[in-house]
């Protein structure tokens, strides 16, 4: 939960500061570390496509994330067993 928490404010930070570049890479390193299945990382990442006009990137990051989170959206809750 910590290192979710560090690459939120990691790229609210470079977002603010507009370092697209940096954005891209930071995002990325943090698709890479964690196995490609975090939605926010390729939402970050399809933002800095987008902003250094890198649209096909950006669309199909965008999309991924959307899928993801879909997914997600879609899995059953926990079942818990409730007694009558």
């Amino acid at each position: 939960m910590e290192s979710e928490l560090r690459f939120e404010k990691g790229c609210l930070n470079l977002l603010n500061s507009r370092k697209w570049s940096q954005l891209e890479t930071f995002a990325d390193a943090h698709l890479r570390k964690k196995n490609a299945s975090h939605y926010r990382a390729y939402f970050y990442r399809g933002v800095a496509c987008y902003k250094l006009q890198n649209y096909e990137d950006a669309k199909e990051d965008f999309t991924s994330a959307l899928h993801i989170m879909i997914d997600e959206d879609s899995e059953p809750a926990t079942q818990q067993k409730v007694d009558p």
